[in-house]
């Protein structure tokens, strides 16, 4: 009975350590294209102190193979690290999201051992041939670019909401820039593109609108 403490105190530390995925998002929402790069948000659960260390993933076939490296927490309260895994564009198509997280002990040994390794429940997403049309939603019709063709600069106008994202992408396909918006109004500096044919693609979670762009 001596010892007993001792299996508590062991019993307790495995409670606490006992780190999991919590739940994984698409950022891009359902509407996701070819010329997209698909944005999976992970969400963990650690003890205090507790943080992710990096991120990796690969692809095979129709799987998105994701992992998280995550350093275990203090025995304290629980908090929730999280951590987006950036997928190139892909390909049209379905394809399964798989995450998995590494969980290295970092109460004895920091980084020394793998204490456990949790797995999420799969997702599906779609992806859509990207073929220059623009998807009509009234928080999106409204947004102009200009001026087009462009030397330098453009200007985006009539963002109505402050969470949309920018993208850019070549005539391979290939992005080239991305930018978060904060203002209705947005200058972008695109001084370091080549001359060529551009596409510009304004979206948040629910809708995007295309632009076809030129730079002389």
């Amino acid at each position: 009975m001596r010892n007993l403490p001792f299996i508590l105190l062991f019993l307790f530390i495995g409670t606490l350590k006992s780190q999991s995925i919590d739940s994984i998002k698409v950022l891009n929402g359902s509407f996701i294209t070819t010329i997209d790069t698909i944005r999976i948000k992970v969400y963990t659960m650690s003890g205090e102190g507790g943080t992710i260390q990096s991120n990796n993933h690969a692809i095979n076939g129709g799987v998105i193979s994701g992992t998280v490296h995550m350093c275990s927490g203090n025995l304290s309260l629980v908090t929730y690290p999280t951590t987006i895994i950036k997928v190139n564009p892909l390909p049209q198509g379905t394809y399964k999201i798989k995450i998995k997280l590494m969980d290295y002990d970092n109460f004895f040994s920091p980084g020394c051992n793998v204490l456990k390794i949790s797995v999420s429940d799969s997702l599906n997403i779609n992806v859509q041939l990207f073929n220059g049309i623009t998807e009509i939603n009234p928080l999106t019709n409204n947004i102009t670019l200009q001026p087009n063709p462009f030397s330098n600069e453009i200007f985006v106008n009539n963002l109505l909401e402050s969470n949309y994202m920018g993208t850019i992408c070549n005539s391979l396909g290939q992005n080239v820039f991305e930018k978060s918006f904060s203002n209705q109004n947005e200058r972008i500096d695109l001084s370091f593109l080549p001359i060529g044919l551009y596409y510009f693609k304004a979206h948040d979670s629910n809708s995007s609108k295309v632009f076809k762009i030129i730079k002389n």
